[in-house]
């Protein structure tokens, strides 16, 4: 009797940590759309649209971070389409941007492709246009064509004058593709960080440098959230930790992510608790062009949840106040988020808007994702 209780016991043990498991997953790629689609309308809009905590140099408080809670919304797009943002004018709540859709090229990658790589990878970049189930066609065209060449010299196209190194990329911009295309790898061996962050880095042929080592360490992060009882310490130590290429290794030279990390922390210290003050400092101290190379999303988002205190919302609302790039910020908040906490911390109007959208605009279920992820191979 007591070996048949043990062993009930341990089934059901395992089936609620199997839910959890599945719960995080799922939170994760919900918080990142939802993220998408909230800082979507603001992207790289001036001035960023800011409370009185983010334009002030008060000290956010308990009731503060309440505010910017409740403040967090999905909100209609004010400008017309463009390739890299929305493909509907004036498009509704809810609608996501390149940040997804860079998600959706993957989880193909996933599903035709028993042994993805980077090449696997390139393909489906070039099949998008063929599986996309919306007409759009003029500005998926223009949203893929620098990835296209890349996609075609990873493939040895050389002979098609369109292929061209992926180096080149945005002229050599450190940039954060994988950050948009890759989280959802987090769920796949979750428990094996090597093996997440060499999955993540052999798969971004799309960066180069020092961004396919912080692409692949955000990564690994998310696959360290996923953890049972994970929170924003397992995160970055796993961040840190995981690094089986030696960049911190490398002579003469210091692995950016901890440099970027380490002023992050110091940069909220020196804040004093104000949002307002800390936005200061990143404008002046982040070492930005474009606002999306690749340390700058990871500062903005481990810098926004240290000052609110780790609160979901607050955190996903403070990176939309921010300003600049504020899709990729909030997308990535809203993964590491969700990750820890599972979808339940994101308004349930929310989520119905979000997975209204997808369905509708592109017949894509978050859900079938879970599964695909839980069913791979790898």
């Amino acid at each position: 009797m007591k070996v048949r209780i043990t062993a009930i016991l341990l089934l059901l043990s395992s089936i609620i940590i199997a839910q959890s498991f599945e719960a995080k997953t799922y939170g994760m790629l919900l918080g990142s759309a939802i993220g998408d689609a909230a800082g979507a309308p603001f992207e790289f809009f001036y001035p960023a649209q800011r409370s009185k905590w983010t334009s002030s140099k008060t000290a956010l408080t308990s009731e503060g971070i309440r505010e910017l809670a409740l403040s967090f919304s999905l909100n209609a797009h004010f400008r017309k389409a463009s390739s890299y943002a929305h493909w509907v004018d004036y498009a509704p709540a809810g609608t996501i941007t390149d940040d997804t859709r860079l998600k959706f090229i993957l989880m193909n990658t996933l599903r035709y492709h028993p042994e993805p790589d980077a090449s696997a990878l390139a393909k489906e970049i070039l099949n998008f246009p063929q599986r996309l189930p919306m007409e759009a066609p003029a500005l998926c065209e223009s949203w893929l064509s620098e990835f296209s060449k890349a996609a075609r010299w990873q493939l040895d196209m050389r002979g098609d004058t369109s292929a061209l190194p992926p180096e080149r990329l945005w002229a050599g911009t450190p940039s954060i593709a994988g950050q948009m295309a890759l989280l959802p790898l987090a769920a796949l061996r979750h428990q094996d960080l090597d093996f997440t962050y060499k999955l993540a880095w052999e798969l971004d042929f799309l960066d180069h440098g020092l961004a396919r080592d912080m692409n692949a360490a955000v990564v690994t992060g998310l696959a360290a959230a996923l953890q049972p009882g994970a929170d924003w310490t397992l995160i970055e130590k796993a961040m840190r930790s995981t690094d089986p290429y030696g960049y911190g290794k490398a002579a003469y030279g210091q692995r950016a992510l901890h440099r970027w990390l380490d002023f992050t922390h110091k940069a909220v210290e020196r804040s004093e608790g104000s949002p307002g003050k800390l936005f200061q400092i990143l404008e002046r101290e982040l070492e930005a062009v474009v606002w999306w190379e690749s340390w700058v999303p990871i500062v903005v988002v481990f810098a926004c949840a240290e000052i609110a205190r780790f609160d979901p919302l607050a955190a996903m609302q403070l990176c939309i106040e921010f300003g600049h790039d504020t899709d990729s910020y909030a997308q990535l908040m809203g993964a590491f988020m969700g990750a820890l906490h599972g979808p339940g911390i994101f308004p349930e109007s929310i989520q119905k808007t979000l997975v209204h959208r997808l369905q509708s605009d592109y017949q894509e279920d978050l859900r079938q994702w879970v599964t695909l992820l839980n069913s791979s191979k790898l």
